[in-house]
């Protein structure tokens, strides 16, 4: 990837979503889908047939990951993974526990999508990402 094109989608990524940028950048790593999910879903290995995953922010490595068909220079569709993962990056740079319960996850996820699509519409896609958002839901406590 061009650094022109990570300096863009950075840019983009923290206007849009009102976060500083990291004064560190993530590693980023383009893989095959199979190596990708063996990553992701370590401690998930039953979830993982029914994730499509394209890219994914690893915290505990600082890194994100992302399908190694992609083409963050010239493709819009796939440059939005990537804003979408940068705004995850920006997040952890922020607060490391972002993803500490169910509903800041949420709120990640949410902000994350916001942006992304952001991006897509600015680039004249009509695609819109992030639609199974609308099943994500929290658990309440239960009443003691």
């Amino acid at each position: 990837m061009l650094p022109e094109t990570l300096s863009y989608l950075l840019f983009f990524a923290s206007l849009h979503s009102g976060l500083p940028p990291p004064t560190v950048l993530p590693t980023i790593q383009q893989m095959p889908r199979a190596e990708m999910m063996a990553i992701v879903c370590v401690g998930e290995p039953e979830d993982c047939p029914t994730l499509n995953l394209a890219a994914a922010f690893l915290p505990h490595t600082y890194r994100i990951v992302a399908l190694d068909t992609f083409d963050f220079d010239n493709e819009e569709f796939d440059a939005s993974f990537l804003v979408h993962e940068l705004v995850h990056a920006m997040q952890y740079w922020r607060d490391p526990k972002f993803l500490s319960s169910c509903e800041s996850a949420y709120a990640a996820e949410d902000q994350a999508y916001k942006v992304q699509n952001e991006y897509l519409r600015s680039r004249g896609q009509l695609y819109v990402a992030g639609a199974a958002m609308r099943y994500f839901h929290c658990d309440e406590e239960k009443e003691k």
